[in-house]
């Protein structure tokens, strides 16, 4: 599947966020920091999230959907 360049996009702020969120915790990365470590301006960040809370939530729910799959490949195993 190609991904638009949107989808592109808000999955390289994803995954350049998930690492500040590991290493600072949610209360201590800010939306500077995100656009900072991503190398664009805030205001182009806000173009693809609404808000730090936004982010977050996605970020999780793609950590939730993929544990989900791995889930489901176990579980397909024969044991």
């Amino acid at each position: 599947m190609v991904k638009s360049k949107e989808e592109a996009m808000r999955d390289f702020i994803l995954n350049h966020s998930e690492s500040l969120f590991t290493i600072n915790g949610y209360k201590n990365t800010s939306m500077d920091m995100i656009a900072e470590k991503c190398e664009i301006s805030k205001p182009t960040l806000y173009n693809y999230f609404e808000s730090k809370s936004s982010l977050f939530l996605e970020l999780f729910s793609r950590f939730q959907s993929g544990m989900a799959e791995k889930s489901k490949i176990l579980m397909a195993q024969k044991k």
